[in-house]
């Protein structure tokens, strides 16, 4: 401004001097007689007229431009002392706010009312997200704050003024926010509120910038320089006041704690229940907590000011043993306990001596508790725990007791009794283990004491909680070798804890329950057989309720119903179960069962798939021990087997009177073919060889032989013929009647032979023979219809008092045996039972006459052989004829002592599921020395097997049973032991075992049925190989 005023004088000054120098310069160049025609006038107005472009052109502008800078310098002038007004004003406010949120909140007032501000706001950042948020605005904002967001960290958030004044400490200035940059984020929202320009400055408490203050103007380069120091200043005025408010809660908080501090530690100290005094060190009480006035009995005010050992002792010195004496000596903390006449109480006095900064003693803190209840306990629980030792020591029960560092405390007689350990050597020690485990081990005392309930299974097989006893555990097992027996041991173990919780000792009892046990499985053994027995009954047996719902039915009474498993009918009523019209009838008989009177019935039912049956059924009632009738017991009977037997029978009634007759018209007719073949034979010599009557006789010798052959079968048929034994050779006969049978059987069945190579001579009529092995190649052709295998092979065996003890037949001495195995449909056992019967056919009718297998019987009958069946269903049919063996020069069979078997001590696993030769094999290898295993199929061998797996020595496994197979079994314990041993055992010869790839072909196997002496041989054989 002074630059333009000097320049306008200056410029007035040239023109003053321009017109001087024309009135002196004219004259000289204008003729003389202008001035004389020119007034002064004219002079002044020429002079006007030359000033006149000078004053449009050059000083009038300059005075524009003088007269606008003086406006700016006086608006920044009024700027500048709005800036000083506003800091005033923010200085005096200081003085008087005591919070921040005034603080602030005036502030941006004073900003916006003193420094013209449009908007001022300030924000804080919020520790957690770094976010500035805002706690204080003034001015127009309308929503400004709430739509933008502004960071602290260096982010595209944090870039404008705000965030980069608080993160670099120093204050941002934006003169333009249309242009700046550092405004792009904002620009949108800032320009419609008409926030041209902003500043931010940075406030810090403590020297941390915890925020900023900014503020925004309407108009372009607002802050300048001086402003901005102004504004600098500003913010370190309410950063200092900041400071000031943040100290000022600091000691308020501070002087809070304080007082709440010592509150507390007065209410603690007036709260507990020992008595706590202050002495000085002339034993003066100079504070004491409330408790002393229930010790010492008398009021607070009394004990300040006065000796200690007045009021506790009722003395006029110190006692003797004092321990504020001893303290006040040493300088070291004492205690001491005792009973104090004058209180009447036992007490424990502590004394803690008090020093100043140079250590010197000052006096005392007294600590005295009244421990009289604590003696008394103490007593209590020492009376206790003798009475509880005493209860043990003297118990019948045997038990110990452990403390907590697993040392046993008590060991009683009983225990030394069950155990054979006297308590001398068990007392002191953890060596409670010893008598039960060979290696030590934790106790359920041991567990409780350490927590160890989660080893509990590993430790034990059998645990649970104490049913009685809280905290307890329980246990049971059997153990070996306590004092000289094996025991089975129930174990019980309960902790002791105090009146805190703390464990006192645990105690562990022991119950010797093996007579119990040995009852138990007793019980369990013969209910296991009675329940077996019901399985394996052949008839039904039933358990029915009073409303005449089924409880429990057996295996043979679901068979009878149709039933496919017992959850089938199990709760269902009976009742429909019988035809309609004996319904009635069947009810009257539960009724009367469970009247208490046994009662029978024959009755019609029908199954669930709708067949119909007669049975019989035989209840009774059963009762439970109060007498009381709870449910029905009853065994059922298929009648219908039973009536279709008595229709056999009176057939075979029949037919025996038919055979008896034929008999004895076959015995005549002998006769007379007897005469005619004669006399034919006769005729025959006579005759020339060219006479043309011989061919006719020859048909009529040849007719005769015929029938002396059918006369010959139905003798057979009667089993009276005449049998012609003679020494013959039975693998003669086999190879000799082959090719017949190969006719008989068709080209679909497949005839293989395996004759042995000993000698096989029985004294047998040939022609009976051969008519035996026809018979059973046409019954095993009419069980192959889609074709298969017939075996034939011969064996020589011996027959000893064993194998007709295990087998029903037989007699002593050695034998031939023929075996007729076929690959066809197999029998079940029931039909089994009846093939020998005469007239027996499971054939349709017309197809079949039932005399084929009866008179197979008849002729090993009449050559006293024997003759056994082994089948099962899709399994084949195996027949094994037994003849008397003749040797050489023998006209009979001579018996012969078998040598005597050879025993052992192994242990052998048998797995056979027929129940009968299962316990015959078992018996004849117990009494010969053998430890011997059971199972009743492979899947049960195999178990057993790995539960003695060390121990088993020999598999004896028959080749087919149910689950598993005797080879699938075999397989599976030979991944585990490929070293054990195998005798298999098979009712079907070799032959068909290694077709069908039962076995492989080296494996051992047992033909049965096999001689004792035989088995006892081979199994010596297979352990000793």
């Amino acid at each position: 401004m002074a630059q333009k005023i000097k320049l306008i004088i200056n410029l007035v000054l040239i023109v003053l001097f321009l017109s001087i120098v024309l009135l002196y310069t004219l004259p000289l160049i204008l003729p003389d007689d202008w001035f004389s025609s020119v007034s002064f006038f004219h002079i002044v107005l020429f002079m006007f007229l030359a000033f006149l472009p000078l004053w449009w052109f050059v000083i009038r502008p300059l005075h524009s431009s003088a007269q606008r800078d003086k406006a700016e310098a006086d608006k920044d002038i009024r700027r500048l002392n709005r800036v000083l007004s506003t800091l005033s004003a923010v200085n005096r406010l200081i003085i008087r706010v005591r919070d921040r949120e005034t603080l602030f909140a005036e502030t941006c007032r004073i900003a916006v009312l003193h420094g013209g501000f449009r908007m001022a706001w300030i924000g804080i950042v919020d520790s957690a997200s770094e976010k500035v948020v805002s706690v204080a605005h003034a001015g127009i904002e309308a929503d400004y704050l709430s739509r933008i967001s502004i960071s602290a960290k260096n982010v595209p958030e944090g870039c404008g003024p705000t965030g980069t004044a608080i993160r670099e400490d120093r204050h941002v200035v934006c003169n333009d926010i249309e242009r700046d940059p550092c405004m792009a984020s904002w620009r949108y929202e800032a320009l419609r509120r008409n926030y041209l320009s902003s500043a931010s400055f940075p406030l810090r408490v403590d020297g941390a910038t915890i925020g900023a203050l900014n503020l925004y103007a309407t108009e372009k380069n607002v802050f300048d320089d001086e402003e901005v120091r102004l504004l600098d200043e500003l913010a370190s005025d309410v950063s200092f006041a900041l400071e000031l408010i943040e100290k000022d809660r600091r000691r308020r908080e501070a002087e809070e704690a304080l007082l709440l501090s010592k509150q507390d530690w007065e209410d603690t100290f007036n709260t507990i229940t020992d008595m706590i005094t202050i002495h000085d060190k002339d034993f003066n009480i100079i504070l004491s907590n409330r408790a002393a006035e229930e010790i010492l009995q008398i009021p607070p005010l009394n004990i300040t000011r006065t000796k200690c050992y007045e009021k506790y002792h009722g003395t006029a010195c110190p006692p003797a043993g004092c321990p504020s004496c001893q303290s006040l000596t040493s300088g070291r903390p004492s205690a001491t306990e005792y009973f104090e006449p004058h209180l009447n109480r036992h007490l424990e006095i502590r004394a803690i001596p008090r020093l100043d900064s140079q250590k010197n003693v000052i006096g005392l803190i007294h600590v005295v508790r009244d421990i009289s209840e604590r003696l008394q306990a103490q007593e209590l629980i020492r009376e206790q725990k003798l009475f509880a030792e005493n209860i043990i020591q003297n118990s019948a029960a045997a038990g110990f007791a452990v403390d907590p560092d697993h040392k046993i405390v008590i060991w009683n007689k009983a225990c030394e009794e069950l155990t054979g350990l006297p308590a001398s050597d068990m007392i002191g020690t953890d060596n409670q283990w010893k008598p039960f485990y060979k290696h030590k081990r934790p106790s359920l005392a041991d567990v409780l004491i350490d927590g160890l309930h989660r080893e509990l299974p590993n430790l034990y097989e059998k645990y649970t909680s104490s049913p009685l006893l809280k905290d307890g555990l329980q246990s049971e097992g059997w153990y070996s070798n306590l004092n000289g027996k094996d025991r089975y041991i129930i174990f019980e173990a309960a902790p002791i804890r105090d009146s805190k919780g703390k464990l006192i000792v645990v105690i562990e009892t022991l119950q010797d329950i093996t007579a119990l046990k040995a009852a138990e499985v007793g019980l369990a053994q013969s209910e296991s057989r009675l329940r077996a027995i019901i399985e394996a009954e052949p008839e039904c047996v039933k358990l029915i309720a009073a409303d005449g719902t089924l409880l429990d039915l057996n295996p043979a009474g679901l068979a009878m119903i149709e039933a496919e498993s017992l959850d089938q009918v199990r709760g269902k009523s009976v009742y429909p179960l019988a035809v309609a019209e004996h319904r009635k009838a069947f009810q009257a008989h539960v009724e009367k069962v469970f009247g208490g009177s046994p009662d029978s019935l024959k009755f019609e039912i029908v199954g669930l798939r709708g067949s119909h049956l007669w049975v019989e059924t035989r209840s009774v009632p059963l009762r439970d021990a109060e007498g009381k009738i709870t449910a029905l017991l009853g065994v059922t009977r298929d009648m219908s087997e039973t009536v279709k037997l008595e229709a056999q029978l009176r057939h075979g009634q029949k037919m025996e009177a038919v055979g008896t007759l034929t008999g004895g018209i076959a015995h005549d007719f002998n006769n007379i073919l007897t005469a005619i073949i004669g006399y034919g034979n006769v005729l025959k010599l006579k005759m020339s060889a060219e006479d043309p009557l011989r061919s006719m006789v020859d048909q009529l010798l040849a007719s005769g032989e015929r029938a002396a052959g059918l006369t010959q079968s139905l003798l057979t048929f009667s089993r009276k013929s005449a049998i012609s034994p003679r020494r013959v050779d039975l693998n003669d006969i086999i190879r000799r009647v082959e090719k017949m049978l190969l006719r008989i059987i068709g080209e679909d069945i497949e005839l293989k032979t395996a004759l042995t190579s000993e000698e096989t001579f029985a004294k047998a009529d040939s022609g009976q023979i051969e008519q035996t092995l026809i018979n059973l190649a046409t019954n095993a052709r009419d069980a192959m219809p889609s074709g298969g295998h017939l075996t034939i092979t011969t064996e020589r065996v011996e027959l000893d008092r064993e194998f007709i003890m295990a087998y029903g037949y037989g007699k002593p001495g050695p034998y031939t045996m023929i075996s007729v195995t076929d690959t066809g449909t197999g029998m079940e056992e029931r039909v089994m039972e009846k093939i020998f019967e005469p007239f027996f056919t499971t054939k349709d009718v017309g197809k079949g006459t039932g005399l084929g297998l009866a008179i197979v019987y008849g002729i090993v009958k009449q050559h006293k052989g024997f003759i056994n069946c082994y089948s099962r269903p899709d399994s084949g049919t195996t027949f094994k004829i037994y003849l008397p063996f003749t040797s050489t020069g023998e006209s009979h069979a001579v018996e012969k002592r078998a040598p005597l078997p050879v025993g052992g001590h192994e242990t052998i696993l048998i797995a056979e599921d027929d129940p009968e030769v299962r316990d015959l094999t078992r018996m004849l290898l117990e009494d010969f020395g053998y430890q011997v295993l059971i199972a009743k199929d492979g899947a049960e061998a195999i178990r057993m097997f790995n539960e003695s797996r060390d121990a088993v020595k020999l598999l004896l496994f028959d080749v087919i049973m149910p689950r598993k197979s005797g080879k699938e079994a075999y397989d599976e314990i030979r991944k585990e032991r490929p070293d054990i041993k195998i005798l298999f055992t098979s009712g079907y010869t070799e032959n068909i075992i290694q077709s069908k790839g039962m076995l492989e072909t080296d494996q051992p196997v047992i033909l049965k049925p096999i001689s004792p002496g035989e088995l006892l041989r081979r199994v010596r054989e297979a352990l000793d190989s």
